[in-house]
């Protein structure tokens, strides 16, 4: 078994303004519609965050937003869930944080 991680961070300011200027195309290339509900900019910058961590974990080409899946649980913790297979992925965890102008996300997998 090995152990593989991954860790991104985002300024949401700069990720803000980004969105903006940049409109719904390049929304939909980087979240699914669920991730995008009632989401603040403060928090896509985590799932964003999120998903580049779990990509370096999984060495995942670029632009692989759309197959992984940022979920929450009812504690309010994230979840990451994959939309393609990952060949000996036994698990997958995942964390944000955000402080001030800054999103942090840290993935750990367990691949055999």
């Amino acid at each position: 078994m090995m152990l593989k991680t991954g860790c991104d961070i985002v300024c949401i300011s700069r990720f803000q303004k980004r969105l903006f200027e940049s409109g719904s195309s390049f929304v939909e290339r980087l979240f699914l519609p669920a991730e995008l509900c009632g989401r603040s900019s403060q928090q896509l910058a985590g799932i964003f965050a999120a998903k580049e961590a779990i990509g370096k974990a999984l060495s995942l080409v670029p632009g692989h937003w759309l197959n992984v899946g940022i979920e929450h649980a009812a504690s309010g913790a994230p979840q990451a869930v994959l939309t393609a297979s990952y060949p000996g992925l036994e698990a997958l965890s995942v964390s944000i944080s955000h402080d001030g102008d800054y999103a942090m996300a840290f993935a750990v997998a367990w691949v055999r």
